[in-house]
């Protein structure tokens, strides 16, 4: 990931680019800025001042936005020791230049335990040979290999679980053929 820092252009820390954002999350509605009260015991008023200042200037332009849909469209997924955590990095330091900081770097970040996808593929060999399309689900271990052997499907997890112990499938694939849908919360669910 890449750290900056700035003098330039009157560039603020990270930390206060947060507690502008907590300003703006916290601020009812788009009130000016003294219409909230601020808790001067826990945040300055040189902080909360300069956190108020960075909210409205970042109202003033879609830069935030932006840089979002830059990062989305250009780079695209980029989870940790993926190429596209190697593009993120190159691109972030490009962007935070490009935005006028003038002290970018990046840190070693050892990646000791985690997960890199390997090749995945499949194919049917028999009455009617043909590859078909496959990925590994994240996490999932590898094979050390080819699998060859008999596909025996079962339309949920719960029928394949229902299978007896013992040898019925040895020497087999089990496949699981239901489909996988993305998550989507109940209203008022958090997770």
């Amino acid at each position: 990931m890449a750290n900056t820092k700035s003098s330039k252009q009157g560039r603020t820390p990270m930390a206060l680019s947060m507690l502008g954002l907590l300003l703006t999350l916290t601020a009812k509605g788009a009130q000016p800025a003294g219409d909230y009260e601020i808790d001067h015991s826990i945040i300055s008023s040189e902080i909360a001042d300069n956190a108020v200042l960075l909210r409205e200037r970042a109202l003033l332009d879609n830069l935030s936005v932006d840089i979002v849909e830059s990062l989305t469209t250009e780079v695209g997924p980029r989870r940790i020791g993926t190429d596209g955590d190697k593009r993120v990095i190159a691109w972030s330091q490009a962007k935070f230049r490009e935005l006028g900081f003038d002290r970018v770097w990046t840190e070693e970040v050892i990646l000791e335990r985690g997960w890199t996808r390997g090749e995945a593929r499949a194919e049917i060999l028999s009455p009617y040979p043909h590859t078909i399309v496959m990925t590994a689900l994240g996490y999932s271990v590898g094979t050390g290999g080819d699998l060859v052997g008999e596909l025996v499907e079962f339309k949920s997890l719960e029928e394949l679980e229902a299978v007896p112990e013992g040898d019925s499938l040895k020497g087999k694939i089990a496949f699981v053929s239901y489909s996988m849908r993305d998550f989507v919360p109940e209203p008022g669910q958090s997770e």
